[in-house]
């Protein structure tokens, strides 16, 4: 049987707006007949919902490792796209806990929850900081009513080392969903 190869470069638009387009490179094998196989290599803009900028933006240079993350999320690479998420949010932690801070002082949270925040901001790892958390976050910081900050620690607690890649998966889809949430909530509460 011979087999013939190509690679090349697609541009798309959408035929639904007709204004958006995607490129995408592609290796091709060309059987007998019907039967072939086609590779994607990449394409632009990459695949997946983008990456709110105020997310980027509380990250700050960190940022790109976050879109690194989203990108092994899109590609079905849990474990990496886990640990990219679990270090972003890590080296961030008192920027989190600043904006919620912010937040707690803007709606005249009790003086309780701003002084238990702060002493979490100074414990050193993420999980340790929401644990010494007891009181409640403001209202219109809850995502479904459920804390975020406990969202987080439970996503985060997933032992990297011990769970397959599926579980590191929904485990990372978790971290960047509650993020994302938080940050839009924080930016809506104080206005930026």
């Amino acid at each position: 049987m011979r087999t013939t190869t190509a690679d090349f470069n697609l541009s798309y638009k959408c035929g639904d707006c007709h204004v958006e387009h995607k490129f995408y490179s592609l290796y091709a094998e060309f059987g007998e007949g019907t039967s072939g196989r086609l590779y994607k290599y990449g394409e632009l803009p990459p695949f997946g919902v983008p990456v709110p900028n105020k997310v980027l933006r509380l990250f700050g240079k960190d940022s790109k490792l976050f879109q690194k993350g989203r990108q092994c999320e899109n590609l079905g690479y849990g474990v990496a796209a886990f640990a990219y998420y679990r270090r972003v949010v890590e080296n961030h932690k008192n920027d989190i806990f600043e904006e919620i801070i912010k937040v707690c002082r803007t709606v005249h949270a009790p003086e309780g929850v701003i002084t238990e925040l702060e002493q979490a901001k100074k414990e050193i790892a993420f999980t340790k900081a929401i644990e010494a958390i007891k009181s409640a976050l403001p209202q219109g910081l809850l995502i479904n009513g459920h804390n975020p900050l406990l969202a987080l620690h439970g996503a985060l607690s997933v032992g990297l080392h011990d769970e397959s890649d599926e579980e590191c998966l929904a485990a990372a889809q978790a971290v960047r969903l509650v993020l994302t949430d938080l940050v839009e909530k924080i930016a809506t509460l104080i206005g930026k």
